[in-house]
C-alpha cells in the first residue's frame, strides 16, 4: 500500500496539468469550448497554465465571433486571468475594453455580469496600483501623530 501512494501522487500531478487539445476543441460548440476553458481555469497552477487557458478563451472568440454574449464572457475571463497574474495594466485595458463594448453593442444581446464585474475589478486594480500614502493617526490626547 505504501508503494501505491507515490505512484498515485505522480499520476495525479500528470493529469492535473492544463492541456489544450486543439483536435478535440475543433469539434466543440461555442458553449462547450467556453465551458471547457472554465473547467481548465479552475486547474491553473503555473504561468504556462494561464497562457493555455487564455488561449482557449481566445479560441472561442476567434472561432465564434457571431456569439457576442459568449465573446464578452470570454473577454472578461481573460481580463480576470490577467488580474490574477498581477498584470494590472493589461487587465485594466481589457476591463475598459469590455466597458466600451457595452457602449457600442446592443445591450439586449450582452449579459450584464461582465459589465458589472469589470467595473468592480477596475476599482480593485485602482486600489492595488494607487500609491501608498502614509496615514497619520492622531494621538489619544488630541496631538498630531507626526
Amino acid at each position: 500500500m505504501k508503494t501505491f501512494a507515490p505512484v498515485f501522487a505522480v499520476l495525479l500531478f500528470l493529469f492535473s496539468c492544463v492541456t489544450v487539445d486543439t483536435e478535440t476543441n475543433g469539434n466543440l460548440s461555442a458553449e462547450e469550448l467556453f465551458f471547457h476553458a472554465q473547467v481548465q481555469q479552475g486547474q491553473i497552477k503555473t504561468k504556462k497554465d494561464y497562457e493555455a487557458v487564455i488561449a482557449l478563451f481566445e479560441e472561442v472568440i476567434a472561432r465564434f465571433p457571431e456569439y457576442k454574449a459568449i465573446g464578452i464572457e470570454c473577454r472578461y475571463e481573460i481580463a480576470y486571468l490577467l488580474y490574477r497574474q498581477e498584470k494590472y495594466r493589461e487587465a485594466e485595458d481589457a476591463f475598459f475594453g469590455i466597458l466600451r463594448t457595452y457602449e457600442t453593442e446592443s445591450s439586449e444581446v450582452l449579459p450584464e455580469w461582465p459589465q458589472i464585474l469589470s467595473t468592480q475589478m477596475l476599482s480593485r486594480i485602482e486600489e492595488k496600483t494607487a500609491p501608498k500614502e502614509k496615514k497619520l493617526r492622531p494621538k489619544e490626547n488630541g496631538q498630531s501623530g507626526l
